[in-house]
Formats: structure tokens, sequence, C-alpha cells
């Protein structure tokens, strides 16, 4: 146990482990094989970035040598990195007996990484126009204006998940979509459709043969 918690820079936990295993040469090859990668490490000038932790563990038992996790401290996502030495995995899947070292990387927290030093330009949705209702009862007809939109060329988007509109609504402003189409029971029976437009907070009346010209004539720019 006393092994296992063992953790800190190369040189002190190296030198903690060959005091404890002083004259057990075969426990004492791990600890030799440690240092050979803290030498390299050192050679490549990056030895300063390297936690020698002996509780350290890979999910996976086909791991013969050293394992490795790579993290950012202070992130607070964990490792974005890990891998090892197999030696016998290529032989397992029958290949010929082939030394090995590799790595996995975590792609999501990655990604997570890189947005918030602002390496990639906020999403931009590609839908024009989100069409909602007020209730799960007219979604057909919802369904009915929505394929109007499309097949007249615009890119359009609607609720599948019976959501209530001030959900709807919110779900369009984290999109970023600029207009919204409610079709409600009463504008229905007038013949007509509520349009918002969200960057104006602008919403109105049209009739439904008029939808889009309507739709089309707000996402000119200037309009």
């Amino acid at each position: 146990m006393e092994l296992t918690s063992l953790r800190g820079s190369p040189e002190e936990v190296l030198s903690e482990v060959e005091r404890l295993l002083s004259g057990r040469d075969e426990y004492l090859a791990g600890c030799r094989s440690l240092r050979g990668i803290v030498d390299y490490a050192e050679a490549f000038g990056f030895s300063q970035y390297l936690t020698v932790d002996l509780s350290l563990a890979r999910g996976l038992d086909y791991y013969t040598g050293p394992v490795f996790e790579i993290g950012l401290p202070g992130e607070g996502v964990g490792s974005i990195a890990g891998g090892g030495r197999y030696d016998q995995l290529i032989e397992l899947y029958g290949g010929s007996p082939t030394p090995a070292t590799g790595i996995s990387l975590g792609i999501e927290r990655i990604m997570t990484l890189l947005e918030r030093r602002g390496f990639f330009e906020p999403r931009r949705t590609l839908t024009q126009v989100f069409v909602a209702c007020t209730s799960p009862a007219l979604r057909k007809e919802a369904i009915k204006v929505a394929k109007g939109l499309r097949d007249a060329g615009l890119r359009v988007d609607m609720d599948l998940m019976g959501r209530r509109l001030s959900n709807q609504l919110e779900y369009v402003d984290k999109k970023g979509i600029g207009l919204v189409v409610i079709v409600g029971e009463r504008e229905l029976r007038e013949g007509c459709v509520a349009l918002r437009d969200m960057g104006k907070k602008e919403q109105f009346k049209v009739r439904l043969e008029d939808l889009v010209e309507e739709v089309r004539a707000r996402l000119t720019p200037g309009s």
C-alpha cells in the first residue's frame, strides 16, 4: 500500500521506490524502466511536466509496462489522453510479436478546452426559420407549414419533442435562429400564423399564402 500512495516528482518518487525495494532486483526492473523514460523526457526538454503516480491504473488489462495519462491542471476536465505499453496485444489478435506503445485521445475534452481558449468561432446555425406550435395537437399543421417553407428552398427546423412553446423559444434563442413561425389554433382559424423576429423582438400575423414571401423578406440583409 505504501508504494501505491507515492505521487510526485520523478526523482522523489523513484528514489523512494528504490529505497523501499532495495535488494529486490526483480521488482526494481519497473523502476529502471520509468527512469529511462524520465531520462528521455529530460533530453527532449519536458521532464518538468512529468508526475510519477504509482496509483495510476488504466481500465484495460493488456498493458505490459508503464501507463500514462495527460492532463491540464486546473481545467476540471480530467485526463485528455492516456495510454501505455502493450507488447502482446498485436500478437493476441493474430499478428507477429510486436513491441508497441499507444495513446488514445479524449476528443470531446480537447474540443472543450480549445473552445475555452477561443480557438473556434461561435457556432452559427444553418437554420433560417423555426416552426413552433402552441400545442402537440397542432403538430400535423406545423409539419405542413414546415414542408411548405422547405419546398420553397428555406432551411427549416421544428419541434418534434412536444415541448411547451416557451421551451421551444428558449431552444431557438440558444441556437441563434432568427425567425420563428408559431402555429396556433386561433391564428389557423383565421388562415394565419404568427411570425416572430427574434432579433427585432417583433411578432405579427402573416397569412399562410404570404408566409414564404414574408420570411424571405425578413431574411434579406437590411430588412
